[in-house]
Protein backbone atom coordinates (compact mmCIF):
# COMPACT_ATOMS: atom_id res chain seq x y z
CA UNK A 1 0.00 0.00 0.00
CA UNK A 2 2.88 2.36 0.79
CA UNK A 3 4.48 1.09 -2.64
CA UNK A 4 0.96 2.72 -3.85
CA UNK A 5 0.98 5.67 -2.40
CA UNK A 6 4.30 6.73 -3.28
CA UNK A 7 3.46 5.71 -6.90
CA UNK A 8 0.58 8.17 -7.10
CA UNK A 9 2.30 10.97 -5.32
CA UNK A 10 5.24 10.59 -7.84
CA UNK A 11 3.07 10.70 -11.07
CA UNK A 12 0.76 13.58 -9.54
CA UNK A 13 4.17 16.04 -9.52
CA UNK A 14 5.20 14.64 -12.84
CA UNK A 15 2.15 15.68 -14.47
CA UNK A 16 2.21 18.64 -12.46
CA UNK A 17 5.33 19.51 -14.24
CA UNK A 18 4.20 18.42 -17.63
CA UNK A 19 0.96 20.56 -17.42
CA UNK A 20 2.85 23.75 -16.17
CA UNK A 21 5.58 23.19 -19.37
CA UNK A 22 2.29 22.71 -21.71
CA UNK A 23 0.79 26.08 -20.09
CA UNK A 24 4.12 27.93 -21.21
CA UNK A 25 3.60 26.45 -24.77
CA UNK A 26 0.31 27.93 -24.83
CA UNK A 27 0.63 31.02 -23.35
CA UNK A 28 3.29 32.02 -25.54
CA UNK A 29 1.76 30.44 -28.75
CA UNK A 30 -1.50 32.15 -27.79
CA UNK A 31 0.09 36.00 -27.42
CA UNK A 32 2.63 35.42 -30.60
CA UNK A 33 0.89 32.98 -33.03
CA UNK A 34 4.19 31.19 -33.49
CA UNK A 35 5.12 27.99 -31.50
CA UNK A 36 8.32 28.80 -29.78
CA UNK A 37 10.30 25.45 -28.67
CA UNK A 38 12.95 27.88 -26.63
CA UNK A 39 10.34 27.05 -23.85
CA UNK A 40 11.72 23.57 -23.71
CA UNK A 41 15.13 24.94 -23.58
CA UNK A 42 14.70 26.86 -20.89
CA UNK A 43 12.81 23.89 -18.64
CA UNK A 44 16.15 21.63 -19.13
CA UNK A 45 18.46 24.41 -18.67
CA UNK A 46 16.60 24.81 -15.01
CA UNK A 47 16.75 20.96 -14.43
CA UNK A 48 20.21 21.23 -15.04
CA UNK A 49 20.65 24.15 -13.33
CA UNK A 50 18.76 22.29 -9.89
CA UNK A 51 20.50 19.31 -10.24
CA UNK A 52 24.06 20.39 -10.28
CA UNK A 53 23.21 22.72 -7.35
CA UNK A 54 21.67 19.70 -5.32
CA UNK A 55 24.50 17.07 -6.34
CA UNK A 56 27.90 18.83 -6.98
CA UNK A 57 27.53 21.83 -4.77
CA UNK A 58 26.04 20.45 -2.35
CA UNK A 59 22.68 22.61 -1.93
CA UNK A 60 19.56 21.60 -0.26
CA UNK A 61 17.19 20.52 -2.62
CA UNK A 62 14.63 23.68 -1.59
CA UNK A 63 17.40 25.77 -1.73
CA UNK A 64 18.95 24.31 -5.13
CA UNK A 65 15.13 24.49 -6.62
CA UNK A 66 14.65 28.61 -5.83
CA UNK A 67 18.55 29.13 -7.58
CA UNK A 68 17.73 27.48 -10.97
CA UNK A 69 14.41 29.04 -10.70
CA UNK A 70 15.58 32.50 -9.86
CA UNK A 71 18.80 31.95 -12.51
CA UNK A 72 16.24 30.46 -15.47
CA UNK A 73 14.12 33.33 -15.14
CA UNK A 74 17.29 35.84 -15.70
CA UNK A 75 18.13 33.61 -18.49
CA UNK A 76 14.74 33.77 -19.93
CA UNK A 77 14.58 37.23 -19.55
CA UNK A 78 18.17 37.90 -21.33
Amino acid sequence: MEKLIETFFNGLSLGVIYALIALAFVLVYKATDILNFANGELVMFGAFLCYTFATLLKVNYVLSFLFAMGLGAIFGAI
